[in-house]
C-alpha cells in the first residue's frame, strides 16, 4: 500500500519516510515507469508520482472497474501505459496527451466466450502488444497495435493462439538466446511456456 523513495539507497539513512499511495485499504498490484514517472496500479484506481514529490490519481473514472486484480501486470510500451483492470478491461493511457482509450478485447471480439475473460498478462516487442486472456482452463493470446486501414487509424487485435494453461501470472518478451514470448501460469505446478517471435517481421515465413 506504500512506497519509499531514496536518493542514496545503499544506506539506511537514504530512505525517506513511507508514503501511502491512496487508501491503505486498497493494495498496490503493479508498477511501471515512463520517462522517469512511476505509475502504480492499485485495486481501485491507478496513481502516479510527481517530482514534487506527491502522489496523484491518474484515472479516477476507472474506479468503476475496482477489483482485487485491477492494475496487475501493467505495461509501458511505446511511451504509453497499458492498464488491465476490472473483469475484462484494458485501457491505454497516452502520456503525451493524457487521453485514456478503451482497448478491451471483449469490445472488439463480441459474443465470443473465448475472449471475454480478464486480461491477465501483457508483453510486447518492437511491433506488437501481446495480451493473454483468461479462458477458464485455457489462455487466449492476442497481438494488437494501432494500424491504418482504408486511411483510418484504429486499434486492431489479432487472435494468435490458444494455450491450455491455468491462468497467466506474468508474461514477457525476451531476446536472450532467441526471440521468444514467455508466459507463466498462476499455478506453481505448471511449466513456463514460450512462443517463438520473428526476428524479421518483413519476411516471417523465411524467419
Amino acid at each position: 500500500r506504500s512506497v519509499y523513495t531514496a536518493t542514496a539507497p545503499t544506506t539506511d539513512a537514504g530512505w525517506s519516510t513511507v508514503i501511502s499511495i491512496g487508501s491503505s485499504a486498497d493494495n498496490i498490484t503493479g508498477m511501471e515507469e515512463i520517462t522517469g514517472t512511476p505509475y502504480f496500479g492499485k485495486e481501485d484506481v491507478p496513481y502516479y508520482r510527481t517530482s514534487t514529490p506527491t502522489t496523484e490519481v491518474l484515472g479516477a473514472s476507472l474506479i468503476s472497474e475496482k477489483s482485487s486484480t485491477s492494475g496487475k501486470n501493467p505495461l509501458a510500451w511505446q511511451g504509453n501505459l497499458y492498464y488491465p483492470c476490472g473483469s475484462q478491461a484494458l485501457y491505454e493511457y497516452k502520456k503525451s496527451t493524457g487521453v485514456w482509450t478503451d482497448l478491451s478485447p471483449s469490445k472488439y471480439i463480441t459474443n465470443s466466450a473465448d475472449f471475454d475473460g480478464r486480461v491477465q498478462a501483457l508483453a510486447a516487442d518492437a511491433q506488437w502488444l501481446f495480451a493473454f486472456i483468461d479462458n477458464d482452463t485455457k489462455l487466449e493470446l492476442l497481438a494488437g497495435r494501432w494500424e491504418e486501414v482504408d486511411s483510418v487509424t484504429d486499434w486492431v487485435w489479432h487472435p494468435l493462439s490458444e494455450l491450455t494453461l491455468t491462468g497467466a501470472e506474468m508474461a514477457f518478451a525476451s531476446t536472450v538466446f532467441a526471440r521468444r514470448l514467455w508466459v507463466t501460469s498462476t499455478s506453481s505446478s505448471d511449466s513456463i511456456y514460450y512462443y517463438p517471435l520473428p526476428s524479421q517481421y518483413g519476411n516471417i515465413t523465411a524467419d
